[in-house]
Parts: C-alpha cells; sequence; structure tokens
C-alpha cells in the first residue's frame, strides 16, 4: 500500500493540468489528464480505497508519445481486495496521417488474478478511419512478446502447470471509437482481442463502452460499461471481469 500511496501523490502533483480525454492525432502540443480519488470508513465498517490516474500526450516533430497510467488499492478490515498497477506508453510516428506504425510498452498487475507482474513490448500499425472534430474510428494491429508472473502455478489448463511465469507472443486486433452530437451526447468504445500465437486457446478480449449525456442546463448523466476475458487464469479465479460505472454530475455559475 505505500508504493500504491506514493505514486498516488505523484499523479495528485500533475492534476491541476488535467484535461479532456486524449487523442495522439490531435493537433494540440501538449495533453495532461489526471485525477484522484480515496475513501476511508471507520466503525462498524473499516474500508480503505484509493485510486488515481494520469494519462499524457505530446508531439515531438513526427513523433507523438502517449502514457496511460493508473493505480488501485483497496481494503476491507485492513485485509487487501485491490492492489493493482497499470502503466501503458506508445511511441507514436507519423500519427496524423491515415496509416500509422507505433511501439508500445505495458506493465501491470492484478490482485484479484494473481497477477504480480506482467509486461508486454510490441509494434503495430494504425489505420484512421474516420478523423473529424466530432467523429473519431480508428483500427488497428499490433504483435508483441508477454511475460506473466502469476503468484500460483497451478491453471484452468493442465499444459500450463508448474510455471509461475508464462512467456509467449500475441497479436492484438483493436477498434477505438470517439462521437460526439453538439454539446450534449459523447459516445466512446473501445474493444481488442489477444490470441497467443502458440495456442490459441489462450487469448483475452476487453471492450468498454461510455456515454455522456447532458440532460439539461447543468445537470448530465455518465454510464460506463467494462467487460474482460481472460482466458488462462489460476485455479479458481474467474475469467470474466465486469464493472458498471454511472452517476449525475451538476454545475451551476452565477453571474453578477
Amino acid at each position: 500500500m505505500p508504493r500504491m500511496l506514493f505514486i498516488s501523490c505523484l499523479i495528485l502533483f500533475w492534476a491541476p493540468w488535467a484535461s479532456a480525454q486524449l487523442n495522439e492525432s490531435d493537433t494540440v502540443q501538449l495533453q495532461l489528464r489526471a485525477s484522484l480519488t480515496g475513501m476511508r470508513q471507520a466503525g462498524n465498517v473499516d474500508f480503505f480505497s484509493l485510486s488515481s490516474s494520469l494519462v499524457a500526450s505530446t508531439h515531438l516533430g513526427p513523433f507523438a508519445f502517449k502514457s496511460q497510467n493508473s493505480v488501485r488499492y483497496q481494503a476491507f478490515a485492513g485485509n487487501a481486495t485491490d492492489n493493482d498497477l497499470d502503466t501503458r506508453n506508445f511511441l507514436y510516428y507519423n500519427c496524423r496521417k491515415t496509416v500509422y506504425p507505433y511501439l508500445y510498452g505495458i506493465a501491470s498487475s492484478n490482485f484479484r488474478r494473481q497477477i504480480s507482474m506482467r509486461y508486454l513490448f510490441g509494434a503495430g500499425m494504425t489505420a484512421q478511419i474516420l478523423q473529424k472534430p466530432e467523429h473519431v474510428v480508428k483500427i488497428g494491429a499490433s504483435v508483441c512478446y508477454e511475460q506473466s508472473t502469476f503468484t500460483e502455478n497451478s491453471f484452468n489448463f493442465d499444459a500450463y502447470d508448474g510455471n509461475a511465469v508464462v512467456p509467449l507472443g500475441r497479436g492484438t486486433l483493436w477498434l477505438y471509437g470517439t462521437h460526439r452530437w453538439s454539446d450534449q451526447v459523447h459516445f466512446f468504445y473501445e474493444a481488442f482481442g489477444q490470441p497467443a500465437f502458440s495456442d490459441l486457446n489462450n487469448y483475452r478480449i476487453h471492450a468498454q463502452l461510455g456515454l455522456d449525456v447532458k440532460l439539461i442546463q447543468n445537470l448530465s448523466l455518465s454510464a460506463s460499461y467494462l467487460w474482460n476475458r481472460e482466458q488462462l487464469v489460476v485455479e479458481g479465479i474467474q475469467q470474466d471481469d465486469q464493472i458498471l460505472t454511472f452517476g449525475l454530475s451538476y454545475s451551476y455559475r452565477s453571474k453578477r
């Protein structure tokens, strides 16, 4: 937990420069978005939660760099239920063209899935199907080397039993889109599939949908649905994770 708290405090330092959702093909030279949230409850229920994120994008000549970072920690009665770190870093070349290449490196951990650390290094291509101020649609494909270190060495597939470290190569097919209709509705989505080259039964799927709707002048509704499927898991761990979040936000400004 001290590691997560330290990283979250670093992200808090960047918070005053936060901005809107980032797109590496934008013409803005530097973009930042940061958040930090926490909750502490004591008494009949002992609960602590801390999460933070930092997304940055910058352009240097024909190159663009984008970094997405997040940490999440939760504990009931001092027992951790989440203790995750995720950092995704991409280097793009000529990303304002219709088709452009990129390199990426990813490091992550997942407490519930008993993944102590996972590394991915790869390269790919992105094609911009639609690139307008209100509408963006992209597709992509990549290949990568992945190494996952689990806390256990017994899996739902017997072929992987006995090895806590699983190295392999993967391919990725990816789709991303964001759409705005005036200032009233914002809809975005992202999905990808990642099969392993050596074992097609070892794949993962990710899908996310999000919607922001302005109900009246100062009141907005937001909702997001996230689904992840990890085909290879430690024995006893479920393959699917789903998260649905929704809420209302209200803002008011008085003119003198």
